[in-house]
């Protein structure tokens, strides 16, 4: 199946997979960055977080609570606008997801871009389940529908992934199991 997969799949990229908002976002594009965004800090949050560490775990927790506040704070501006947020404050938001490190922007320290820095960068544990989907898929699935073009893609080209990317790929794996889960029981 994996190769079948490689064949379909062979000149596709995540980002025609899903929809990269322009700078800054039009309304529509603000209010999905902002759900995705809240979606993907609930991953961390206790008691079951699907992302884990023993070293990182509180700090992760922090962090994610952290960015559920900033996002609900935009949400909020999103909503009481009738044509969503100011421009200035969508830029801010993209600053969230496409800025580089900055401590006060709580995904540029869980999905950190380049080479890792703070102990706190969590790319590695979101890569590792999105690894475990993967290959799951691969194991479960007898035709290219039954398979996740976003999981599959994300996958393989996770290391040039921007953090947006990730964060799609990331919420479609963990879909794609639960989908999966529902269906088939304990083991996808």
């Amino acid at each position: 199946m994996e190769e079948h997969l490689h064949q379909h799949y062979a000149s596709t990229w995540v980002s025609q997979l899903i929809v990269e908002p322009a700078n800054p976002p039009n309304k529509t594009q603000t209010t999905e960055l902002i759900d995705k965004c809240l979606a993907f800090a609930k991953l961390y949050r206790l008691p079951n977080p699907l992302f884990k560490s023993e070293e990182s775990q509180q700090r992760w927790e922090e962090l994610a609570i952290d960015a559920e506040t900033k996002m609900a704070s935009f949400r909020r501006d999103q909503q009481s606008h009738r044509l969503g947020m100011v421009v200035e404050r969508r830029e801010r938001l993209m600053g969230h997801l496409f800025g580089k490190y900055n401590s006060q922007r709580p995904f540029t320290i869980l999905l950190q871009m380049g080479q890792p820095s703070v102990p706190a960068d969590s790319t590695g544990a979101v890569f590792d389940m999105v690894s475990f989907v993967y290959h799951k898929m691969i194991n479960a699935s007898r035709a290219i529908e039954h398979a996740s073009a976003l999981v599959f893609v994300g996958y393989r080209d996770w290391a040039a992934l921007n953090r947006w990317e990730k964060i799609n790929v990331a919420l479609a794996a963990k879909e794609y199991f639960e989908v999966r889960k529902a269906r088939h029981g304990s083991d996808p």
